[in-house]
């Protein structure tokens, strides 16, 4: 991820202010807020948007976006979103235990597979020198980034599920970053018309606290469906002291 400056994420969020203003005119009161960090199970997530918005939208605040994108399936037997050339243009939702880095990830975590015999590596290395956008232009680009993914299950498994701010409060600067709203940099996940969380972005700790069992990690919610935002105020407090914070 690029480093912002601590000056510029602060006026990519002042600019979200009509946004949030236009919203709240429309809805009344939005819970949860847009840097407030909420808790939920993995393990309860079984969908993730096959195109991301946080690709699509302003990074900064939340959007209650309408259409079928919470209901959009995809039935494919897997997908790789690096393949760019063939990943579905428009947002939508697709199985977990379908996706490659997932199936990866559980071949080579829980059955101890190698990742040079998983699908993710056989994907990764047909990128190199293709006409497809990708950061890995050789083989040790891609090992010192399944380097990185060791490190990270292998700190999660001895330290737990720790926050961005709980990184950068600990001086980590390998798997932390944007010290300044922390929040920003944390698991990104989208509520569905009927309040079923969706994973946007973040997929790697998302991925792995899966795995490994964790009951709760810390997500913050980015798009809200307006079926769901609609609801009562009474109605999304419930929801938020009932799941958000983990109880």
């Amino acid at each position: 991820m690029i480093e912002l400056k601590w000056y510029k994420r602060l006026a990519g969020n002042l600019i979200t202010i009509p946004r949030h203003m236009k919203y709240r005119l429309k809805y009344g009161r939005i819970e949860p807020k847009s840097s407030e960090l909420v808790y939920i199970n993995p393990n309860e997530v079984d969908y993730f948007m096959t195109t991301p918005f946080k690709v699509l939208l302003n990074p900064y605040g939340y959007y209650v976006n309408g259409g079928d994108w919470d209901i959009r399936y995809r039935n494919l037997d897997k997908i790789f979103l690096r393949d760019f050339e063939n990943k579905p243009a428009k947002p939508g939702a697709m199985k977990i235990d379908k996706y490659d880095f997932y199936i990866s990830f559980k071949s080579h975590f829980d059955h101890g597979v190698s990742w040079e015999n998983t699908i993710l590596w056989e994907r990764l290395n047909n990128t190199i020198n293709s006409s497809k956008r990708s950061r890995y232009k050789s083989k040790s680009s891609i090992i010192n980034r399944l380097n990185e993914i060791d490190e990270l299950y292998e700190d999660m498994l001895n330290r737990g599920y720790l926050s961005q701010s709980e990184l950068n409060k600990d001086g980590n600067k390998v798997f932390s970053q944007w010290e300044f709203m922390p929040e920003y940099n944390e698991v990104i996940v989208d509520v569905g018309r009927d309040g079923e969380f969706i994973l946007d972005d973040g997929r790697h700790r998302f991925l792995l606290a899966k795995l490994i069992g964790f009951d709760q990690i810390p997500v913050r919610v980015f798009v809200r469906h307006p079926e769901w935002q609609k609801s009562n105020i009474q109605t999304r407090t419930q929801y938020k002291n009932n799941r958000y914070n983990g109880s």
